[in-house]
């Protein structure tokens, strides 16, 4: 032990490693009334017992700070997936939030939007709207047929897609994810409908692709000042379900 020099070497550096780390199992005090000379106790058991303490503390420590990162991120994860529930209003089926595409917005609400991307222009440009349940409150099953049907839209233009959980489109045959605007027929009262439905339909259809569940999202083109204020005010299109397979 003495002759390794480790003695000398701990004895040099002890009384500055005494002050700044505090430890009093490794060191005693020693000289004068200042206080600030110390002597380590150049002993392998003390020296060892000093080293035990330190990693003890440090797995704790360690062990710690791992629990809570995996539990924040978890949580966070967790609050990140989940509804966009930042200052929302319902409409019918429908739901959209007021703050979505404004400065308003939460950072929650910003960090759901940026993992679906299915929100990211500003509300003068467009507003979304979700539905996950039709006119009845009933969940959207890809096994039923629905009508989707509305009238004149308060903005330029609107569009309607399927997707199946987390803004993931719907595989299907026809290759068909969207109806647009143009895709409907209005008639004199300036009413369209069309089809979302697991079977292929005649006119305007939307393949479900038998999904357990979808939602749609209704894309509002630069709504007018009143539906960007008064979305539960605006008139949506109803979802009504015809029947099931």
């Amino acid at each position: 032990w003495r002759r390794s020099g480790l003695h000398r070497l701990l004895r040099k550096g002890g009384a500055r490693l005494c002050q700044r780390l505090a430890l009093s199992r490794p060191y005693r005090a020693a000289g004068g009334g200042t206080g600030r000379t110390c002597q380590i106790v150049s002993s392998p058991a003390s020296i060892g017992s000093w080293g035990a303490g330190i990693m003890k503390a440090w797995h704790r420590y360690a062990i710690t700070i791992a629990l809570a990162l995996v539990g924040g991120t978890a949580f966070a994860v967790h609050q990140v997936r989940g509804g966009l529930n930042d200052g929302r209003v319902s409409n019918g089926p429908w739901e959209t939030g007021k703050s979505f595409g404004s400065v308003d917005a939460s950072t929650l609400t910003r960090a759901k939007v940026a993992l679906s991307g299915l929100m990211a222009l500003p509300a003068k440009e467009a507003m979304y709207f979700l539905a996950t349940r039709d006119s009845d409150g009933r969940a959207l099953d890809g096994r039923c047929t629905y009508d989707v049907r509305g009238g004149e839209l308060d903005g330029r233009w609107w569009s309607v897609t399927l997707y199946q959980g987390e803004g993931w489109l719907v595989k299907n045959a026809a290759n068909r994810w969207s109806v647009p605007a143009s895709a409907v027929t209005a008639d004199a009262q300036g009413k369209w409908a069309f089809t979302v439905s697991p079977d292929t339909q005649a006119g305007s259809w939307l393949p479900t692709g038998s999904v357990k569940a979808f939602d749609l999202t209704l894309r509002l083109y630069y709504p007018s000042v009143g539906v960007i204020k008064n979305p539960e005010k605006a008139k949506l299109p109803v979802i009504e379900r015809k029947g099931c397979a």
